[in-house]
């Protein structure tokens, strides 16, 4: 079991692979956008730049937090 909200994320994020169907994906949008937004109440996310998740995106922690830098 995840200690936090972002665990959960990631675990869950990792379980449907990237072999996910369009389908999948529109079904795990709202469990993301809900366990990302609890996450974000009791976790800030830390400044950390640019991180590398475990599913091999990559993007830029300002853009979650609606601050994009270019």
């Amino acid at each position: 079991m995840a200690d936090s909200p972002l665990e959960a994320l990631a675990a869950f994020a990792e379980s449907l692979g990237a072999s996910a169907s369009e389908a999948e994906l529109e079904r795990a949008l709202p469990i993301v956008t809900r366990t990302l937004k609890n996450a974000l109440r009791t976790e800030p996310l830390p400044d950390l730049g640019e991180i590398e998740p475990a599913i091999g995106l990559r993007f830029d922690v300002g853009d979650l937090r609606g601050g994009a830098e270019d």
